[in-house]
């Protein structure tokens, strides 16, 4: 019996080393994860990262990331679209080296369209385009409802008007969300988690393990965590998302076909609910065709939105 205590005494105890993820500074963060044109301004009293790329008499595009992501996931696609186009991205509230809100602040489309909103109006924005990723779609939608004349086109790229369903959830948002184990999520993120989560959301498995230490890190960042299950916690459907009249504004949406977190479905919502609506079907992508065809996926919004720049 002792012995058995004493192996199940150090099996605990390398579980623990190997697991054991504390948070990481804001500052670390920064330093590590910033780039060289990375800038940042203050909103909602928080330091919000974000880059400004491109020609600045360019048509403007708003790039918005989904759940668990940063702006980092928009670096290769933005390559190309700046040659045409003003490419401002934005790690918003909880997520990348921005960081959370203050505890009071409720996670859910509308506070994240509003937060936009100041945010585009402190850049003195006054007209551009949207693209938004999975619950980016969602608040580029928010923002598109309620600022139609200043809007020139939607961009939804796997996106999902609502969260997907519970089966679909990457591991590490059911780590987050179930009792049982969303505090033990605050201390701990194995890497077979983020390995997991990624490898559910590309189509190609073969990913480089600096990416999962992007997303692992990130996630890390202090407040991040605990912002996640604030988020999951608290978001729900909003039922006037799809009210009123069909949105008019005219939209591209992207789907990567072999998408295994949001059902094609959720995206059709937003097709139903538009007048003006072009679809095109990325094969060999899961749920960000933005990071793993990056080329494809900059074609396909050049073309789309030729007529801004001719």
């Amino acid at each position: 019996m002792t012995y058995l205590i004493i192996f199940l005494l150090l099996g605990f105890t390398v579980l623990f080393y190997l697991t054991y993820s504390p948070d990481i500074s804001a500052i670390v963060i920064k330093k590590r994860w910033s780039y060289d044109n990375s800038k940042f301004v203050n909103i909602d009293k928080i330091s919000v990262h974000y880059i400004d790329e491109g020609k600045k008499d360019a048509p403007v595009l708003i790039m918005l990331h989904g759940l668990s992501a940063s702006l980092h996931t928009w670096h290769d696609v933005t390559k190309t679209l700046t040659k045409d186009f003003r490419v401002i991205s934005l790690d918003l509230p909880g997520f990348g080296i921005t960081g959370p809100w203050e505890e009071s602040k409720k996670y859910d489309s509308k506070n994240y369209s509003k937060f936009v909103e100041k945010f585009i109006n402190k850049l003195e924005i006054f007209s551009y385009t949207l693209v938004g990723n999975s619950f980016g779609g969602e608040i580029s939608w928010q923002l598109a409802k309620n600022h139609r004349n200043k809007i020139n086109a939607l961009i939804l790229i796997n996106a999902t008007p609502r969260l997907a369903p519970f089966k679909n959830w990457l591991i590490g948002w059911k780590l987050a969300y179930l009792p049982i184990t969303k505090q033990l999520s605050l201390y701990f993120l194995p890497y077979f988690v983020t390995k997991n989560s990624l490898r559910r959301v590309f189509k190609n498995k073969d990913i480089p393990f600096s990416k999962f230490q992007q997303y692992s890190e990130l996630t890390l960042r202090v407040g991040n965590r605990a912002a996640l299950i604030s988020l999951l916690k608290s978001y729900s459907f909003d039922p006037l998302l799809f009210a009123g009249d069909k949105l008019n504004i005219p939209t591209l949406v992207v789907w990567g076909e072999e998408d295994e977190v949001v059902p094609f479905d959720y995206t059709k919502e937003f097709i139903l609910n538009s007048t003006n609506t072009q679809l095109e079907i990325v094969s060999n992508a899961g749920h960000l065709p933005h990071e793993e065809l990056p080329i494809k996926t900059s074609k396909l919004i050049k073309i789309f939105l030729k007529p801004l720049i001719d």
